[in-house]
């Protein structure tokens, strides 16, 4: 099957959308489909535009300019790679889910959509974003031949407006880090996108509760600066005097991923909100022990006291006391948590999932 994934960023971009565009499109190739990707022509918030074509790991990639509406990338052009495909997956809600969808009786192939958290991972604009949710979407996504919701929290939003949604979770490489051994537990490592909905200042301010009690305590934050945060992240740490315990590293590829696995023994993340927390899984799939907020999505994969630890840090203050006690844990209770975590993660692996993805795409193919 010829199948067009959209995407409004691909690689070599860096996040988690990202990175299931990219193994969706690896796992669906290895089983014989030929996967091709449209997507905009700059990574976000960057300035420099990338090659209009490229091969990406053997997938074809077309990059189209667009018009950016902060919230809205509007680029019509996506609709020239529609030409000679079975079917169009679009992953995320926005310009690229609404125009393929409205334009159905053009290009005449079936629309499969990625739910990604909606439009929902900040309260930025909650009124507007409510408005489109609930009057936009309900009448676009009646249109998809499948709506896939990424995680049980989007189930349960999307199947407000569009009943046909059905849950197929994000998946993957569970093997990528599985020979990873962690590295101490006092150093605690968050991977993802450093954005105002990750509450990256409450991990800073639990890692100043924790700096006098745990000595050598270091906090790694890896990712690219989605919201512009960097300048102000440290100088609170500066006035936290916490700053040689925290280090901006920056996006990291899969080959520095691991070596920050390698060095880090627990996982942790203040996030308010996440479509699916894809992170997370990875990190547990490296061995790492996952101390992370008990939102909607990280409740689905992290079951407290067994695989990980959900805490609240909205409440940096009780967030330290609660890793001041996980820390003193036994040596071999956190290595059993962290080898219950990796066995948590096979279950998500793309193995299993693109077989679920397969018999989606072909009923959509059969209407």
């Amino acid at each position: 099957m010829k199948v067009l994934h959209a995407v409004h960023h691909f690689a070599p971009c860096v996040g988690g959308l990202e990175r299931v565009a990219l193994d969706s499109c690896l796992a669906l190739k290895a089983r014989g489909h030929d996967c091709r990707v449209v997507c905009l022509d700059k990574c976000s918030k960057a300035e420099t535009r990338l090659p209009a074509r490229e091969t990406v790991q053997g997938i074809e990639v077309q990059r189209v300019p667009f018009f950016d509406l902060n919230y809205y990338k509007v680029a019509p052009r996506i609709l020239e790679a529609a030409e000679g495909v079975d079917l169009i997956h679009v992953h995320g809600i926005g310009f690229f889910s609404d125009w393929f969808l409205l334009t159905k009786f053009l290009h005449r192939k079936p629309v499969v959509v990625s739910t990604h958290g909606g439009v929902f991972h900040t309260r930025n604009l909650g009124l507007a974003k409510g408005l489109y949710f609930q009057v936009v979407q309900r009448l676009l996504l009646g249109l998809a031949d499948a709506v896939l919701a990424v995680s049980k929290n989007d189930l349960a939003l999307f199947q407000g407006i569009c009943p046909k949604t059905v849950l197929l979770e994000n998946a993957i490489d569970a093997d990528k880090f599985s020979k990873v051994i962690p590295g101490a537990k006092t150093n605690w490592l968050f991977v993802g996108r450093l954005a105002g909905n990750k509450r990256l200042d409450r991990l800073i301010e639990t890692v100043w509760h924790l700096k006098n009690d745990v000595p050598g305590l270091k906090l790694f934050l890896v990712g690219d600066d989605f919201g512009g945060l960097t300048p102000r992240l440290q100088a609170l740490a500066r006035q936290l005097s916490v700053q040689r315990n925290v280090e901006f590293c920056g996006p990291a590829s899969d080959r520095e991923l691991k070596a920050y696995f390698a060095k880090c023994g627990l996982f942790v993340s203040a996030s308010e909100y996440e479509g699916f927390g894809l992170s997370v899984l990875e990190a547990m799939s490296a061995g790492l022990v996952p101390a992370v907020q008990k939102n909607e999505a990280f409740r689905h994969v992290v079951r407290h006291g067994e695989n990980g630890f959900l805490l609240d840090y909205s409440k940096p203050e009780l967030a330290a006391e609660e890793l001041h006690e996980i820390l003193k844990l036994p040596a071999k209770k956190l290595a059993e948590t962290g080898k219950a975590a990796r066995a948590a993660a096979q279950g998500f692996d793309w193995g299993q999932r693109v077989k679920e993805l397969e018999a989606v795409y072909q009923q959509a193919v059969k209407r």
